[in-house]
């Protein structure tokens, strides 16, 4: 979730961002990604086309209701 020059902080939940580890870098042996992905799997499976490009939409606009892709193009 974040790091500095000598620490990083590690999120413990994906149900609750506020559960937050902060470790030293001195205690860290290995860092790799996750093989596994924190999204329930079939995700996508439950909405339809409309929703999943405004779910796009939604992520690429970083959430910002004044992004360019919420600007009416007429």
């Amino acid at each position: 979730m974040d790091e500095t020059a000598d620490s990083i902080s590690i999120g413990i939940s994906i149900y609750d961002p506020s559960l937050v580890k902060t470790v030293s870098l001195s205690e860290v042996m290995n860092r790799e990604k996750s093989a596994i992905s924190p999204m329930p799997p079939g995700l996508l499976n439950r909405l339809n086309e409309q929703e999943i490009v405004d779910l796009m939409g939604y992520i690429q606009s970083g959430g910002n209701a004044e992004h360019e892709l919420y600007q009416n193009s007429e």
